[in-house]
């Protein structure tokens, strides 16, 4: 007797779980339609660019190389006023020379010094597991207009153990997410399948680390501030949801609302003129986490774009969408200059003409 309750008891929490996945997983989700804001054209055809920032005057930043088997990232500009929008690498002087260093780029942002009008670049990197078990922040001064860089210092934690994107809010300082406690792949894996909630939202204010939000948060990934940064907003993957969240005067943060947009969002840039979300978004779960190749069907892309009017979200557009074909796992998108660049986890990035936007 007791053995059968226990069998139903398992069997019905096995049903649970397959239909909460399966909807998770968008397995119902066949065709994506082709949608664009104008002519696109490819920048880049390979090695990815999974996140990258407008800096004024046409000029992108994006960072290159998110590959876990290899060795030297980059930082890459493009500059979309052009007739042709090409993406060339960036010199780094002054570069240390010490294990690990620049590998594996991954979230970046760039924060402008108001009085000395300095920008700087802050990213996120990974280093291999024999070098190290945390991960780093390299710093860079960005000097004329994006013609190079120069680094300034590397800044670690204990608690930077697998980072995924951070946003710059003063000189050193700046809000990170920690996407998992561990960097191994089969614990990512792990959390996937299963829903396991670590991810977090740190604050660094240049010299130590805490803990902005007591909440525990499923793959917790992009993450950007408003144009006066007093509001932060974060990309939370595993539940497709974006958090708006206020920040208090201890850099702690409440939560003002929170959107389910089902769609896997990723990176968050903003507009620094209207204060809307641009968000690269990966709208069929189930390619993007098929490890094993069983469902052979590349990964779609999306781009959303999410309108904020007085820190409130007030309407949610679908402004680029591909099946695969023409760009594979979007990770992020920014708007400058009436284009739209869109990056991706390992191979294309691609540059649209945006030929209309709703106000």
């Amino acid at each position: 007797m007791l053995r059968s309750v226990v069998s139903i008891v398992l069997l019905g929490f096995f049903l649970h779980y397959a239909m909460k996945y399966r909807d998770w997983a968008d397995f119902s989700r066949k065709i994506i339609p082709k949608v664009r804001p104008g002519q696109c054209q490819f920048a880049r055809k390979e090695g990815g660019t999974e996140d990258l920032t407008y800096i004024g005057d046409g000029i992108f930043l994006a960072s290159g190389g998110f590959e876990w088997e290899g060795d030297v990232g980059k930082i890459l500009s493009i500059n979309v006023s052009g007739d042709k929008s090409v993406m060339t690498p960036l010199a780094i002087r002054d570069a240390p020379n010490i294990d690990g260093f620049m590998v594996r780029n991954h979230g970046i942002s760039a924060w402008r010094d108001p009085e000395s009008g300095t920008l700087y670049l802050y990213v996120l990197t990974h280093p291999k597991p024999v070098t190290s078990s945390t991960d780093r922040v390299e710093v860079f001064e960005v000097v004329q207009k994006g013609l190079h860089l120069r680094y300034i210092r590397t800044i670690v934690d204990p608690s930077f153990t697998f980072m995924n994107d951070l946003v710059a809010v003063g000189r050193d300082q700046f809000y990170i997410t920690r996407y998992n406690w561990f960097r191994s792949t089969w614990w990512i894996r792990f959390a996937h399948w299963f829903h396991i909630r670590e991810g977090a939202i740190l604050f660094y204010d240049g010299q130590h680390v805490v803990r902005a939000v007591p909440d525990s948060y499923f793959l917790s990934n992009g993450i950007n501030a408003s144009p006066d940064r007093k509001t932060i907003y974060m990309a939370e993957w595993g539940t497709k949801t974006v958090h708006a969240l206020k920040r208090e005067e201890n850099n702690q943060l409440t939560t003002t609302w929170t959107e389910y947009v089902d769609s896997g969002v990723d990176n968050i840039e903003v507009d620094q003129e209207t204060g809307d979300l641009w968000i690269g978004s990966h709208p069929v779960t189930h390619r993007i986490v098929d490890i094993f190749g069983w469902f052979g069907k590349l990964p779609a892309a999306q781009v959303l774009r999410i309108k904020i009017r007085d820190g409130v979200m007030t309407s949610l557009e679908e402004i680029y969408a591909d099946d695969g074909d023409e760009l594979m796992a979007s990770t992020v998108a920014a708007y400058g200059a009436g284009k739209l660049v869109i990056g991706s986890v390992f191979k294309q990035t691609v540059v649209c003409d945006v030929n209309y936007l709703t106000e």
